[in-house]
């Protein structure tokens, strides 16, 4: 779906080696849909590699849906909404957001099995604002994190979750700000670390309390 009077409905639908895309405008709502088996062919981009990418949708809802072997989903420029959903067998970042507006949520969510170096359950980057993960379920991304906090991002908010088999469970970066308060992260090298990743933009700035590391 393309252009501000664009929209795509999909309910009850079963998606397999292919993408589904929200651009531009348009409109995008999916439930109970079954995302699967998708990698790009050719020569790889940001908006080819992403089994269900958004740029600049009015509005996105992603609600009960599932999704499997795949390299990540992307969601640019705009408020998204994620809930109830699963999310597994991932190569790169399960939930990918860049420049999120104020109101984008991931709730009641299973994020699981991303094996490879670079894989983050959830990356929020690209100057995100506003953005609220809770009552997550994120395990097994042996070599990345379960939320990865970046790229001057700010008023995240990370609650409720439950993390385990990470390298890191949340990380905050690059004068990022986040909240994270009443989650348990276990089994993993770091429960929570700031740092600097990228060359003067400084290091990360985050408010814990109440956590079970």
């Amino acid at each position: 779906a393309i252009g501000s009077n664009a929209s795509l409905t999909l309910r009850h639908a079963d998606l397999e080696l292919g993408q589904a895309a929200v651009l531009s405008g348009a409109s995008g709502f999916f439930e109970n849909c079954f995302f699967h088996d998708y990698y790009a062919t050719g020569i790889p981009t940001t908006y080819n590699q992403p089994i269900l990418v958004s740029e600049q949708a009015a509005s996105l809802l992603v609600r009960a849906c599932h999704f499997q072997n795949y390299y990540e989903t992307l969601f640019r420029i705009g408020v998204t909404v994620i809930e109830d959903s699963l999310f597994e067998d991932i190569t790169g970042d399960g939930i990918d957001f860049d420049y999120a507006s104020a109101g984008s949520v991931i709730r009641r969510c299973t994020l699981r099995r991303g094996p490879l170096i670079n894989a983050d359950a959830v990356d929020l980057g690209s100057s995100s604002v506003g953005v609220l993960v809770e009552n997550c379920l994120m395990h097994d991304f042996p070599f990345d994190k379960g939320v990865s906090v970046g790229e001057l991002s700010s008023n995240i908010v990370v609650r409720g979750c439950v993390m385990y088999g990470l390298d890191m469970g949340v990380a905050v970066k690059d004068s990022s700000e986040a909240v994270v308060v009443n989650n348990t992260i276990v089994d993993s090298v770091n429960g929570l670390k700031k740092k600097k990743k990228i060359p003067g933009q400084g290091g990360g700035h985050a408010v814990a309390w109440n956590n079970i590391i």
